[in-house]
């Protein structure tokens, strides 16, 4: 049985760097290296706990019908391993200045059209998540909340709340529109965005957007066409640096200050999810 990720990962290494280790367990011992301090998950079915091959056929040995994986974790006990060759520290011990951090949290107003939307999704779609979770589904309450949490970033279109219970208890089937008009293109958040953009430009600096929802949900083109000014009928103007470079999460540490350097717009775009 191949292990999958788990503590077993470094277990190469660990021989390596430690030769109590490689007195213990043979390179090829990974497995019995988990059963002493690793953690296994075992599954069987309950309805037939056991399993009857070719030999038990004729013999009636019976075995297990039992699969196992490895589980990431780790036992205390392999912490006399760990000790002689740890290094304990802060990121202050390697010498690095690191600029003051300061968070600050806004409350911005709703639209109306917006303020209604969000209103009935924490009173009416609440009811009904709550309705499956007293037949006993739990997890519509994970399609409401998800509803309430990135809907105000995402309300410029139409979206749909789908949720089909695997319990067989029930379904929601709720409905989104886009709350933008002609007369307000943009959503509360977009216009700080875009006050915080042109207040860093004046003073030639660039801001580093992150945002949640990307993949299907994704929102960061809207960063491209976020408004210049409290004018909200046009739009960034690229001769003012308005372009958005997207820089995945996915890149490696290395790549992204370059990347954030080179970009000769004023806002960055970085996707967490």
């Amino acid at each position: 049985m191949k292990p999958r990720r788990g503590f077993s990962a470094a277990y190469q290494t660990a021989l390596t760097c430690v030769p109590e280790l490689r007195r213990l367990y043979a390179f090829s011992e990974k497995n019995r290296f988990i059963d002493h301090y690793g953690v296994w998950e075992r599954v069987w079915d309950q309805a037939k706990p056991f399993y009857e091959g070719e030999v038990g056929a004729s013999t009636g040995i019976k075995r297990w019908n039992s699969r196992a994986r490895e589980l990431p974790g780790v036992a205390p006990a392999v912490i006399r391993f760990l000790l002689p060759i740890t290094l304990f520290g802060n990121i202050t011990d390697l010498g690095y200045e690191l600029p003051p951090l300061h968070e600050n949290v806004e409350q911005l107003p709703m639209t109306d059209a917006l303020a209604e939307q969000v209103h009935r999704l924490e009173q009416d779609l609440l009811k009904q998540a709550l309705d499956l979770v007293h037949a006993g589904d739990v997890g519509a309450l994970a399609a409401w909340f998800a509803a309430c949490r990135f809907r105000p970033a995402s309300a410029f279109r139409h979206e749909q709340v789908e949720y089909l219970s695997r319990k067989g208890k029930g379904q929601i089937h709720w409905n989104l529109p886009a709350v933008i008009s002609s007369q307000e293109p943009w959503l509360p958040k977009e216009l700080r965005l875009a006050e915080i953009v042109r207040n860093n430009m004046s003073q030639d600096r660039k801001t580093l957007a992150f945002v949640e929802q990307s993949g299907a949900r994704d929102i960061r083109d809207r960063f491209r066409h976020l408004p210049p000014s409290p004018d909200r009928r046009r739009c960034m103007p690229r001769r003012l640096g308005g372009r958005c470079r997207c820089i995945s999460r996915r890149s490696p540490p290395q790549a992204k200050r370059p990347a954030f350097d080179r970009s000769p717009g004023a806002l960055q775009g970085s996707c967490l999810q």
